[in-house]
């Protein structure tokens, strides 16, 4: 078996891509009204503040976004009214 190094991103680039997902969680905040009327019970995945990809199935959406958009910070978040459920996964250590 080969083990792979740990993936280490940069800090500045780490800042970078943890601004751009709290910007496109806040963009899929303000479109949830809309939303609502309009893809309620689907998964959409929103990037520059606007839906780019929705579908039934979270997986399906989210492959068809990144094939198109690359990888990007690309939310795929299921259009209801109730909150999420936020889980935490703590890390993992060997």
């Amino acid at each position: 078996m080969i083990e792979m190094p740990p993936v280490r991103f940069e800090a500045e680039r780490s800042v970078e891509l943890a601004s751009q997902w709290q910007r496109e969680f806040l963009a899929f905040q303000s479109l949830l009204p809309q939303l609502l009327n309009t893809h309620r019970g689907l998964y959409v995945a929103v990037h520059e503040g606007r839906v780019l990809k929705s579908g039934s199935l979270k997986l399906d959406a989210a492959i068809d976004a990144y094939r198109e958009f690359g990888d990007v910070p690309i939310p795929v978040r299921l259009v209801t009214e109730d909150a999420p459920n936020i889980v935490s996964i703590p890390p993992f250590h060997r």
